[in-house]
């Protein structure tokens, strides 16, 4: 049996097709989609709702808040690790 809500919600898949993340129709969830600042998250939109209706989702929120930082801790480090091997690379041309 479903529990009766009067909130409506609504995330469909739809709302992962973002300009600039998605290729030829295709939703691809990289790691570093999900860390780019303009990616709009429909987890973030969904905790949004709930708090903003008086649901106590601070333990969601908290967690939600951690993984993004660590995504984008995570993306940066890769990115540096990029640019070090290309510059090590360079170097060794010259």
């Amino acid at each position: 049996m479903k529990p009766k809500s009067s909130l409506q919600y609504n995330y469909p898949m739809e709302m992962l097709h973002q300009e600039y993340f998605t290729s030829g129709g295709e939703i691809c969830l990289t790691g570093s989609m999900l860390a780019h600042p303009y990616f709009v998250s429909p987890l973030g939109k969904l905790i949004a709702q709930l708090k903003r209706k008086g649901h106590n989702i601070e333990a969601c929120e908290t967690e939600y808040k951690a993984m993004q930082k660590t995504l984008r801790q995570w993306n940066r480090a890769l990115e540096q690790q990029a640019y070090e091997t290309i510059r090590l690379r360079h170097s060794r041309k010259n």
